[in-house]
């Protein structure tokens, strides 16, 4: 009987495994090898934080918080207060979701948190509630690094929609479009 050379299709599938499990390991280390894409990545975990808390304060019909803390520069996502029967808060110590903060790559800082009422925040500790409703909770993140790049995040409660950009933005749709003109008559301004 003669002999056939070549490979199974069980081994061809089990190297075709493996290479995919090495190569999902490269592609989410990458994100941290320049201070750019740790930009990104930490605004993307940011965002899941939030989505995190939205999604379950509606699922659990309780009042979520998350938090930053720019002397640990760090993020963290709160668990509603411990209540009684009656609805009173019984502790008001919050346990952290997770069981820790979690601290920014080393290539990036927390510079501002802004809120809907114009409160800008960019030291100590800031808890932003997320309610059931969806009606508190939306606020807007900056994350720097040492090259001076910026990323804005605005988390939307009311939607759950969340905008990664590199632009200033505001709560007020109206303002970002008058800031834009603004700033292309300055351009055109610069040109001249």
């Amino acid at each position: 009987m003669r002999r056939r050379r070549g490979f199974t299709l069980v081994e061809l599938m089990a190297v075709v495994a493996i290479m995919a499990v090495a190569i999902s390991v490269v592609v989410v280390n990458l994100d941290y090898l320049t201070p750019k894409y740790a930009l990104r990545a930490e605004a993307r975990s940011i965002c899941a934080n939030f989505q995190f808390a939205r999604s379950t304060a509606i699922a659990q019909g309780e009042t979520f918080s998350v938090g930053y803390d720019f002397d640990q520069n760090s993020f963290f996502a709160l668990m509603p207060p411990e209540t009684d029967e009656d609805g009173h808060i019984v502790d008001d110590e919050r346990v952290i979701a997770g069981g820790a903060e979690t601290v920014l790559h080393r290539f990036v800082k927390l510079v501002s948190v802004l809120l809907p009422d114009d409160t800008e925040h960019d030291s100590g500790r800031v808890v932003v509630d997320v309610s059931p409703q969806c009606d508190v909770g939306s606020h807007i993140v900056v994350l720097g690094n040492d090259r001076d790049e910026r990323l804005t995040i605005r988390m939307d409660s009311y939607t759950g929609s969340v905008i990664i950009t590199d632009r200033e933005l505001s709560f007020w749709p109206e303002q970002e479009e008058e800031d834009e003109q603004q700033q292309a008559e300055e351009e055109e301004e610069e040109q001249q």
